[in-house]
C-alpha cells in the first residue's frame, strides 16, 4: 500500500509538468489538449518506466480509446504493448486477434499523423515477424513502402522484402521477374544510401542487408542466366567504370553459373582493365580458352605471371602455358620450356615432369628418320615420369601407369643391336630434345 501511495504521489506531482512540456512542444494549446489524456498518459508511462507492462496496457488502452489522435506517442506506445503481449501470448486465436489490433493501431497512426510509407514498412516486418500465414499481405506492404520511400526506404524493409518475394517465389505465388527486379532494385537503394552515409553503425546496418539480400538471390532458382543477364547487362552498361559493381556483377553471374555469357567475359576484361592483377588476368584466360582463343589465353597467362607474387601460382600459370602448347599449339619445345620454368619455381612438384615426359612421347614420330629413332624418345620419356615419382609421391601412381605403358614402345633387342646399341648403354637424344638416356629393350 505505501508504494501504491508513494506511486500516486509521484504520478500527481509529474502531471503538471508533464502537460506543460507536451503543451510547449506539441505547440498546441487548445481545446483538444485535454488534461484528461495527459494525466492518462502519465499514469501509463510511469507504470512503463517501472517495468509494470502489465498494468501498464490498461492504463494506456484507456487513453488509445478515449483520446484518438491526440499524440503520436500513444500509437508508438500501443506499437511497444501489443508487441509484448503477443511475444507473451500462448493461445493462437488470441495471437492473431492482438496481431490484427496491431496492425489497426498502425492504421490508426497513419489515419492522424501521416506517414503511411514509412508504416506500411513498419506493418510488412511485424506481419512476418508474428504470422506465419500473412506472408503475401506483409510482402505488398513492404513492396508498397518501397516504392513509395524509394531511396529513404529502411535496410531491414528491403532484406524482408527480398526474403519474402523469394519465399512466394517458392510457392509459386511471383515470378523470377518478380525476385529479379526485387533484387535489382533493393541493392541499387542500398548502394546509394552507402554512397551517402556517414555514420559506421548504419554503414555496418546497410553492408549486412546488401549481403543478405545477395545471398538469398544467389540462391534462388530465379537467378538464371535468361533472366539475370539481361538485367545485368542493362547495369553493367550503365555504369561500367564503376569498380564495385564490376565486381559483384561478376560474383553473381558465376554463383548463377553463367560464365559463359558474353557478359561474364566483358566484365572480366572490363575488372582487368580497371584493376589489373594476376587473378584478373587469370580468369581471361581461363575464359579465353572457353572459347578456344589459345594464342589469347598465352598472353593472358603470361601476363599472370608477370604480376604474380607467389611462387607456388607463378608455377601454376607455367604449367598451364606448357599444358596449351602441348595440347592445343602443338609447340613441343617452348611447352617444355614452360615445364622447366615451373620447376624452377617447384623443385618438388611432379606434374611438370609427367607433362615434359607427355611432349617427349607425342614428339617421338618426329624425331629421326627410322622406327628405332622414334622410339629413343620413349626412353627419354620415361625417364621424365621416373623423376616425376621420385620427387612428388602423389604422382607415383599415375607415372607406374604411364612406364608400363610406353615401355611396351621400345625397340625390341634385335633393333637395338642391329643399329650397334646395348641394353644399359648411354643414348644421346639429339635437336632441341638434346637428353642423354639409356637402351633398353622390350
Amino acid at each position: 500500500m505505501r508504494k501504491i501511495i508513494l506511486l500516486l504521489i509521484s504520478i500527481t506531482f509529474s502531471v503538471t509538468n508533464l502537460v506543460n512540456a507536451q503543451i510547449i512542444a506539441s505547440g498546441e494549446n487548445n481545446d483538444n489538449d485535454s488534461i484528461e489524456c495527459l494525466k492518462g498518459i502519465s499514469v501509463y508511462k510511469e507504470f512503463q518506466k517501472l517495468k509494470f507492462i502489465d498494468k501498464a496496457i490498461p492504463e494506456w488502452e484507456k487513453v488509445y480509446r478515449e483520446c484518438p489522435g491526440y499524440k503520436k506517442i500513444i500509437y508508438q506506445d500501443g506499437v511497444k504493448f501489443l508487441r509484448y503481449s503477443i511475444k507473451k501470448e500462448k493461445e493462437q486465436v488470441i495471437k492473431k486477434a492482438l496481431v490484427d489490433s496491431l496492425m489497426m493501431i498502425y492504421d490508426k497512426r497513419i489515419k492522424y499523423f501521416g506517414e503511411e510509407d514509412y508504416l506500411k514498412g513498419k506493418k510488412g516486418l511485424d506481419l512476418l515477424r508474428y504470422d506465419n500465414n500473412r506472408i503475401e499481405e506483409a510482402r505488398q506492404l513492404l513492396y508498397e513502402s518501397k516504392e513509395g520511400l524509394a531511396e529513404k526506404t529502411g535496410a531491414s524493409v528491403l532484406n524482408s522484402l527480398m526474403a519474402s518475394t523469394e519465399i512466394l517465389y517458392k510457392k509459386n505465388k511471383l515470378t523470377d521477374t518478380a525476385v529479379v527486379k526485387t533484387y535489382l532494385s533493393s541493392v541499387e537503394i542500398l548502394e546509394k544510401q552507402l554512397q551517402l552515409e556517414k555514420k559506421d553503425k548504419k554503414i555496418k546496418r546497410i553492408n549486412a542487408a546488401i549481403n543478405s539480400i545477395e545471398n538469398v538471390f544467389s540462391k534462388s532458382k530465379a537467378a538464371s542466366c535468361e533472366n539475370l543477364v539481361p538485367a545485368l547487362t542493362n547495369k553493367f552498361n550503365n555504369d561500367n567504370e564503376n569498380l564495385e559493381l564490376i565486381l559483384k556483377i561478376q560474383v553473381l553471374l558465376k554463383a548463377a553459373n553463367c560464365i559463359k555469357s558474353d557478359l561474364y567475359y566483358q566484365t572480366a576484361l572490363k575488372l582487368h582493365e580497371l584493376k589489373p592483377n594476376a587473378n584478373n588476368a587469370y580468369i581471361l584466360a581461363g575464359l579465353s580458352f572457353k572459347k578456344e582463343k589459345y594464342k589469347e589465353t598465352c598472353k593472358y597467362l603470361e601476363e599472370s605471371v608477370e604480376m604474380e607474387t607467389s611462387d607456388s601460382l607463378k608455377a601454376q600459370y607455367y604449367f598451364d602455358l606448357g599444358i596449351i602448347n602441348y595440347k592445343k599449339l602443338k609447340n613441343y619445345q617452348q611447352a617444355r620450356s614452360y615445364a622447366y620454368e615451373a620447376i624452377k619455381l617447384r623443385k618438388n612438384w611432379g606434374k611438370p615432369y609427367l607433362l615434359i615426359g607427355d611432349i617427349y612421347a607425342a614428339y617421338s614420330p618426329n624425331y629421326g628418320e627410322t622406327g628405332f629413332e622414334h622410339s629413343t624418345l620413349y626412353w627419354a620419356a620415361v625417364d621424365q615420369y621416373k623423376k616425376a615419382k621420385m620427387v612428388d609421391s602423389t604422382f607415383v601412381k599415375t607415372a607406374n601407369e604411364k612406364i608400363e605403358y610406353y615401355r611396351q614402345h621400345f625397340p625390341n633387342g634385335e633393333d637395338a643391336f642391329f643399329y650397334g646399341f646395348a641394353k644399359g648403354q648411354n643414348y644421346k637424344v639429339g635437336g632441341w630434345i638434346n637428353e642423354t638416356t639409356v637402351v633398353r629393350t622390350r
